[in-house]
């Protein structure tokens, strides 16, 4: 089990990793950035975070792959099925509601980059 925890973190950083590429103008401009994020480069480039900021994302992260890893054979569906009608409307209501309501930045669909 230890392992799988270790390739799924492994997975994890190497995707975040890619996904510079897909939002960075040049490779040059992708590295700086992932030289930035490992802190290896301090500059106009460094990305800085305060540590209410680093805290609040590593508590997330965690709380996902615990989420994952505890559901990791339980299928979506089920998980649907088992809870109450209620409950279901209000998430269908409140994402209906986000969508029509939180616009978000106009950014294009990120495989137009290329």
């Amino acid at each position: 089990a230890p392992i799988r925890v270790i390739l799924a973190l492994g997975t994890f950083c190497l995707v975040t990793i890619a996904w510079v590429f897909f939002r960075a103008e040049t490779f040059d401009h992708a590295f700086l950035i992932i030289k930035s994020m490992l802190g290896l480069i301090q500059g106009p480039i460094e990305m800085k975070m305060g540590i209410k900021k680093i805290l609040l994302t590593l508590f997330t992260i965690s709380l996902i792959l615990i989420t994952h890893w505890f559901m990791r054979d339980i299928s979506f569906e089920k998980v649907v099925e088992t809870c109450p009608q209620w409950l279901r409307a209000s998430v269908l209501a409140g994402m209906i509601v986000a969508i029509a309501t939180l616009t978000g930045e106009d950014r294009a669909f990120i495989y137009f980059q290329f």
